[in-house]
């Protein structure tokens, strides 16, 4: 039906630069760094308001592996997982945080993010995993 509202339990985001990214600001800088972000650009931009405003739990897991294509335009500032800082992934009003030992593209296909996640999505929590 149409009409009806999917339901949803929890939410979860890996390593999303909710806040802005500034790997991707620098690299706009370039023509061919606009051209690849194209309309997306606009979400990279610094300053942006994360708030997180549904009922539903949310659960962030960023990493601190730096180690990514990020890192080609410039060190990246705090920890980060070498296109995202851990700062860039915080969003007002989560339920949950977790930051891992994982590279931005090592969080798809970590055993231990994977763990972290099943163990949000089905207690609201990070938990066993987590470190």
């Amino acid at each position: 039906n149409s009409d009806s509202a999917l339901a949803v339990g929890r939410v979860a985001l890996l390593g999303t630069p909710a806040r802005g990214c500034l790997a991707a600001r620098r690299f706009a800088r370039y023509g061919f760094g606009r051209w690849m972000l194209g309309e997306s650009e606009a979400l990279w931009r610094e300053g942006r308001a994360a708030r997180w405003t549904r009922q539903e739990p949310l659960g962030l897991i960023a990493g601190s592996f730096p180690f990514g294509l990020g890192r080609t335009f410039g060190r990246l500032p705090g920890a980060n997982d070498g296109v995202v800082c851990v700062n860039e992934t915080r969003i007002d009003g989560a339920t949950a945080f977790t930051v891992l030992p994982v590279s931005h593209s090592g969080m798809l296909l970590s055993a231990r993010v994977a763990l972290n996640l099943c163990d949000f999505l089905e207690t609201g929590r990070f938990s066993a995993h987590a470190r």
